[in-house]
């Protein structure tokens, strides 16, 4: 008898445990701190960032471990550095979001998406082909917006 209400608590623990995990890791995470931007998208790596705000969410999940995620939001770079991508590549301005077939299934939130569909932003073909993820510029300020998936 103690062995059979032994095994259903080890039972309900694990299913608790189990449900915490899977609804902690669905959840949006916002960080503020360019060393996790940098750990959870290296390809940031080289940039000098001075501050960023951003979002992560966890989209497939299995046995408790994240097998993809995506990330967006905002990267706060200097004005030297923020002209120097002006004068090395060809920006075009844009206005609405684009057809990522990726960015437009997922929920976006906050400055970010209002930038990406209701603001005019600074695109170039050449600086998005070095990165993995989408990356724009922002029209008004020194500021790198980027949407970032796990396929």
């Amino acid at each position: 008898m103690k062995i059979k209400k032994i095994s259903i608590a080890i039972v309900m623990f694990i299913i608790i445990t189990a449900t915490f995990v899977y609804v902690y890791n669905r959840i949006p995470h916002h960080y503020t701190d360019a060393e996790t931007l940098i750990e959870l998208n290296p390809e940031f790596a080289d940039i000098p960032i001075e501050s960023c705000d951003f979002y992560q969410r966890n989209d497939v999940i299995f046995l408790g471990g994240v097998l993809e995620f995506y990330s967006y939001g905002k990267i706060n770079v200097s004005e030297e550095y923020y002209e120097k991508l002006l004068e090395t590549y060809s920006f075009s301005e844009r206005s609405g979001i684009l057809d990522y077939q990726a960015m437009n299934s997922k929920k976006l939130s906050g400055e970010f998406e209002d930038v990406i569909t209701n603001q005019t932003y600074l695109i170039s073909e050449e600086f998005q082909s070095e990165f993995y993820s989408f990356v724009c510029l922002s029209a008004k300020e020194n500021a790198i917006y980027f949407y970032f998936y796990t396929y």
